[in-house]
């Protein structure tokens, strides 16, 4: 393999990584504050989040 390709698939690998584990970071207590809590604008926090599967 080419070194500029090897490269572009490392930065690949870590870029994903990254945005896996920030996403998880955030993710996980967003999805359980929106789950188990009350509060006033969760109903446009909660349409905000399924509008691309509308």
């Amino acid at each position: 393999m080419e070194s500029s390709t090897l490269f572009s698939l490392l930065l690949s690998l870590q870029v994903s990584v990254l945005a896996t584990v920030l996403m998880a970071l955030f993710g996980i207590p967003i999805s359980y504050l929106l789950a188990r809590r009350e509060f006033r604008g969760m109903e446009v926090i909660d349409m905000l989040l399924m509008w691309d599967r509308i």
